[in-house]
């Protein structure tokens, strides 16, 4: 039946994983997603406040800088949030656009 032992082991694993894999990995990319929202707000705050004419040098140079970190982690989040959106299976990813548009989920999620 398999021809091989690695296409029995790779079965075996298969069938060991968890009913609740699926719904983790969508919790999973809701928290990511949060996350990159948090960060991409962040970033735009700190663009604003360049964007500023009243601001004084220090205080310009310091968000510069602040921009920078920020733009790096919102990159660093963006990749994860489509390394895990990619690894979700179709039901998932049905699941996940269903549960971020719900309006009920978005307000817990700004609590």
């Amino acid at each position: 039946m398999f021809n091989s032992e690695l296409q029995l082991q790779a079965l075996i694993s298969y069938l060991g994983q968890t009913r609740n894999q699926g719904k983790d990995a969508v919790s999973e990319a809701i928290r990511l997603w949060k996350a990159h929202d948090i960060l991409r707000k962040h970033a735009q705050e700190q663009e604003n406040i360049i964007l500023d004419s009243s601001v004084s040098d220090y205080h310009l140079c310091d968000v510069e800088l602040h921009l920078a970190e920020a733009k790096k982690a919102l990159s660093s989040a963006e990749s994860r949030v489509h390394a895990s959106v990619s690894a979700l299976g179709v039901q998932e990813r049905t699941k996940l656009e269903k549960l971020l548009g719900s309006p009920f989920i978005a307000a817990r999620m700004n609590a």
